[in-house]
C-alpha cells in the first residue's frame, strides 16, 4: 500500500469549504480494494449535510479510468462519507452506509 500525501480536490459541490481549505481535503489512501475503488482517509474530520467524518470511499467517475497506475493513486473521483466503522464489512456493506457528497480530483501532494 501507498501511505504518502495525497489531496482531495473538490469539483462539486463547487463552494466547498473545508478545513483544510477551499476545495482541498488532504488526506491518505489507506486500502486499495480494486484498481478503480479506494478507501481515503482525510487528517481531519469534514463535514456535510449527510454528516460527519474522515473517511471516504472514492470510485473512478469514469468507467474506463483506473485510480492505480504504477503503485501511485490519482484520478477523478465520486467521492462517498462513509458513516459508520467500516472495518469488518465488504465493499458492497460499505457502500450501504456511505453517502455520495463530492466529485473532486485525487492527487499526490
Amino acid at each position: 500500500m501507498n501511505v504518502n500525501k495525497y489531496k482531495l480536490s473538490v469539483g462539486e459541490p463547487w463552494d466547498f469549504q473545508g478545513v483544510d481549505g477551499k476545495n482541498t481535503i488532504l488526506g491518505r489512501v489507506i486500502k486499495e480494494i480494486n484498481e478503480t475503488t479506494l478507501i481515503f482517509e482525510a487528517y481531519k474530520e469534514q463535514s456535510f449535510e449527510e454528516g460527519k467524518g474522515k473517511f471516504f470511499l472514492l470510485k473512478a467517475r469514469y468507467s474506463k479510468e483506473k485510480l492505480v497506475n504504477d503503485n501511485e493513486y490519482g484520478g477523478i473521483v465520486n467521492g462517498f462519507l462513509i458513516l459508520e466503522d467500516f472495518s469488518d464489512k465488504s465493499i458492497k456493506e460499505i457502500e450501504k452506509i456511505s453517502r455520495y457528497v463530492i466529485i473532486g480530483g485525487l492527487h499526490r501532494c
